[in-house]
């Protein structure tokens, strides 16, 4: 489960509060699922629905919403950007709350024999290459002129 880990490390490298405080950042996967092909490989993949639990938060929401979806976006593509998240949030006092976040999560796994070794590997989607906001923007397009429309303008 890198995926789950590698979750976990990015909400610790972005958000300040928890890099400093990381027993207050709490993951958890319940009732997962494991799906495998018949044949004569053992590849498959983890089906994980994650709760994230954050204790004793007194900022923003958005502060942790925003790292989500950035780790989303990059790890978990195809996502159904109408049901990213769930949430639950218990308000402690007039100042501190404690949230939940769920997502489902998917790791593939690639087990292939090399000499008579089983070679596991857990794939992660690659992060895109950055995008530079100040290159400048060249588009090229081709298709029919218009000439070569055959839907006629009114006269």
């Amino acid at each position: 489960m890198n995926k789950l880990a590698d979750l976990r490390a990015y909400l610790l490298k972005r958000i300040p509060v928890l890099a400093r405080d990381p027993e207050r950042l709490l993951t958890f996967v319940e009732n997962g699922e494991i799906t495998a092909h018949d044949g004569d490989n053992y590849s498959h993949h983890y089906n994980m629905p994650v709760r994230i639990v954050i204790t004793d938060w007194s900022s923003s929401a958005d502060d942790i919403v925003l790292p989500l979806l950035e780790w989303i976006k990059v790890r978990e593509p195809g996502y159904n950007p109408h049901e990213v998240l769930r949430f639950e949030t218990e308000i402690l006092d007039n100042e501190k709350m404690d949230l939940l976040f769920e997502l489902r999560i998917t790791e593939r796994v690639i087990v292939t024999n090399e000499d008579g070794t089983r070679k596991i590997n857990h794939v992660l989607p690659d992060q895109p290459i950055a995008m530079d906001d100040d290159a400048a923007l060249e588009t090229s397009a081709s298709g029919p002129s218009p000439e070569d429309s055959i839907i006629q303008s009114p006269q």
